[in-house]
């Protein structure tokens, strides 16, 4: 009789359904051990699961119509780049097995956008991470780590790393590359380009806004809109008005500025007015205050980006000894 905790004695169909089920968070407790047991054996079987897994929990689709398991292991040769020597007969056998399902993952959760795009003769790759309304972090095919703001997507071609690291942004990320002195890593985002060897930053591209940024936490980058360029030292930002094609510089302070990858809004040395301008902005919403000397009074604190306007107003009131009220959806801070 086949054990129930140990993987090596399943048949290739039971290994992969057990490998769906756990993969689409299913599985049951049984039969989870065995996963649990091969990834527990060796410290090098839990990094590279931990990063199939990631790539798995995703949602895939595709311009034209493709078979899901020869396209699913281009994506995972690509993920195991370098590091094939260190992986084991086992993991390879459960990344090849997961290719089968990769049509699945359209269901699953938001996450690795797969597209294929035909250029010329031949088919080009093209992925892309998507987030909806949560922040997202992942790792690219060179190790560097990558966090996407909500509604933001990041894109990249098959050559990624061939010659040079290039990528597409179109919202907010927050980069941590990973330093290849030999290949510039290049965050491409409409008229602006921000070039880099290895260093850690903050990008935003949003049209609605107008203006394409990259802010420097620690490193060198290279921002260049047109024919214009310049390089940036830390805690430097770079602004490029897309109506002006005018870039300004100007210091800021990176605890602030970053705060959004880890689901805050900081404030510091703010007055209340101020802080309840930017509640306002963030959440769309008109709000009027009467505070008098306190209105003047600086603050400095923080509150969680997926917090309501009243759960925030309820926050700030109490620190500043104010008190709110809701009139025709207009929200008054006023003096107790």
């Amino acid at each position: 009789m086949k054990s129930k905790t140990d993987i090596r004695t399943l048949s290739e169909k039971e290994l992969n359904a057990r490998l769906v089920r756990d993969l689409t968070e299913v599985c049951p407790a049984g039969e989870r051990e065995a996963l649990a047991a091969w990834r527990a054996a060796d410290p090098a079987h839990e990094e590279e699961y931990a990063r199939i897994r990631s790539y798995w929990n995703a949602r895939v689709t595709t311009t034209r119509s493709i078979d899901p398991e020869r396209e699913f292991r281009k994506l995972q040769r690509r993920i195991a780049a370098g590091s094939e020597s260190r992986r084991s007969g086992m993991l390879r056998l459960l990344a090849t097995r997961m290719g089968r399902y990769a049509s699945m993952a359209a269901m699953l959760a938001v996450g690795l956008f797969c597209g294929w795009a035909l250029s010329g003769p031949r088919a080009a790759e093209r992925f892309a991470f998507i987030t909806g309304s949560s922040i997202s972090s992942f790792e690219l095919p060179d190790g560097s780590r990558i966090t996407l703001d909500k509604e933001s997507r990041l894109e990249y071609d098959g050559d990624f790393g061939r010659d040079e690291r290039n990528v597409r942004l179109v919202g907010k990320g927050f980069f941590e590359v990973e330093k290849m002195p030999d290949k510039r890593f290049v965050v491409e985002m409409g008229d602006v380009q921000v070039s880099v060897l290895g260093t850690t930053f903050d990008a935003s591209n949003r049209t609605e806004e107008g203006i394409v940024s990259a802010s420097l936490v620690e490193g060198s980058v290279a921002f260049r809109a047109g024919n214009q360029n310049l390089r940036l030292t830390p805690s430097r930002r770079a602004v490029y008005h897309v109506g002006s094609g005018e870039i300004t510089v100007s210091e800021f302070d990176p605890e602030i500025t970053t705060a959004w990858k880890d689901n805050l809004f900081r404030y510091k040395s703010l007055t209340l007015e101020e802080v309840l301008e930017q509640l306002s902005a963030r959440y769309d919403v008109r709000i009027i205050t009467d505070a008098g000397d306190v209105g003047r009074t600086r603050f400095s604190g923080a509150l969680e980006t997926r917090l309501s306007v009243e759960q925030a107003l309820d926050i700030v009131s109490r620190q500043t000894g104010m008190e709110w009220s809701k009139l025709d959806n207009v929200y008054f801070v006023t003096k107790r």
